[in-house]
C-alpha cells in the first residue's frame, strides 16, 4: 500500500514536471517580452519553474515567490544569450540550452543558416 502511495506521488511529479517544461519555451518569450527582468516580468511561480527546468538541465526551483525569482535571476545571470536570442528564432535559445547536436530534427536549417550568419 505505500509502495503504491510512493508511485502515484512519484507519477503525479513526474507529469508536473512534464507540463511544466513544455510551458517553458512561452514563459521565456514572456520574459523577453519585459526586458528579461524577473522581478517585472509578472511571471507566475510555474512559469519561472519552466524556464528553470527547459533551459537549465532540470533545475527545480521551490519556496516562497520572492525566492524563486532571484533564484531564477540568479540562473539567467549564468546564460545571458537565452534572453537575448530572437523570439523568431529559437535556433540560439536550443544551442544556450546544450542542445546544438546537429541530428536534432527540432532546428530547421533554415534556422541554423540564420544563427550562423
Amino acid at each position: 500500500m505505500v509502495a503504491v502511495a510512493a508511485e502515484e506521488r512519484a507519477k503525479k511529479k513526474a507529469k508536473k514536471k512534464a507540463e511544466l517544461k513544455d510551458i517553458g519555451e512561452t514563459s521565456l518569450s514572456k520574459l523577453r517580452r519585459s526586458s528579461g527582468d524577473v522581478a517585472k516580468s509578472k511571471l507566475t511561480i510555474a512559469e519561472m519553474q519552466s524556464i528553470a527546468l527547459r533551459y537549465f538541465d532540470g533545475k527545480e526551483l521551490s519556496g516562497k515567490k520572492a525566492n524563486i525569482v532571484v533564484a531564477l535571476t540568479s540562473l539567467l545571470s549564468t546564460k545571458p544569450a537565452l534572453l537575448d536570442a530572437p523570439e523568431e528564432d529559437d535556433a540560439v535559445a536550443m544551442e544556450v540550452e546544450g542542445q546544438d547536436d546537429p541530428t536534432n530534427t527540432n532546428i530547421s536549417d533554415a534556422a541554423v543558416t540564420n544563427a550562423e550568419a
